[in-house]
């Protein structure tokens, strides 16, 4: 069995609320990330390859052993215009959505992240 990556979010530094065409694993104007820029770090990233980047799939091969069993976070697929395109899972996928959406309250938000994280196989905790 293998062991859940820990994934610790830091609520002054966590992106989100702001819609997806503002988010970003690592912004550039502010250092703010996006939850899943949280988990790329804890998957042994750097600030400077996540930095700019959308999706985990836009990055290289995981560098935590292990991890590319977590569903769905470095998924390739996709054929278009004769090169292929990153995608995420489909919990991936709420997991951004629910990140970058404006409506939710806090308490919310996290309750459902540390869901969708679980089900990816990671164990998602939020820090002030």
């Amino acid at each position: 069995m293998i062991k859940k990556l820990k994934v610790i979010v830091d609520r002054k530094r966590w992106l989100r609320g702001e819609g997806a065409t503002n988010s970003s694993l690592l912004r550039e104007r502010d250092g703010k990330m996006c939850c899943l820029g949280f988990a790329c770090l804890a998957a042994g990233h750097t600030e400077d390859e996540i930095r700019g980047r959308l999706i985990p799939s836009a990055l290289a091969a995981p560098k935590v052993p292990g991890m590319e069993a977590v569903k769905g976070f470095y998924s390739y697929g996709i054929t278009l215009s004769g090169g292929a395109r990153p995608i995420e899972s489909d919990r991936m996928g709420e997991a951004m959505s629910i990140n970058d959406n404006a409506y939710f309250m806090e308490s919310v938000r996290e309750s459902k992240l540390i869901a969708i994280f679980d089900d990816l196989g990671m164990e998602l905790s939020f820090v002030d």
